[in-house]
């Protein structure tokens, strides 16, 4: 992963098919998406490249007492983010 540094999540756009596959492959609801990330401040993210969707930013949370990452798209704002993921780390 790139250099940690810190984020601000003003805003969260997700797809419908996002929020399924949250809440049925990992069982996580988009309410502890908006909880762990949205207008926190000081939260830290590295920089990562996916070679078919492009820059992302990866951001550890914790999320019902369990370590998460939760996978961010860029916008063209700077506060305004597009989900990719969010899962349970070991």
């Amino acid at each position: 992963m790139g250099t940690d540094r810190t984020f601000v999540v003003a805003v969260l756009y997700v797809s419908y098919r996002t929020e399924q596959k949250l809440i049925q492959r990992h069982q996580i609801t988009m309410q502890d998406v908006e909880d762990a990330i949205l207008n926190v401040r000081g939260l830290h993210g590295s920089w990562d490249n996916d070679p078919e969707r492009g820059p992302r930013l990866l951001i550890r949370v914790t999320i019902r007492g369990r370590r998460a990452l939760i996978v961010l798209y860029p916008t063209i704002n700077p506060t305004e983010w597009n989900l990719g993921s969010a899962y349970f780390r070991q």
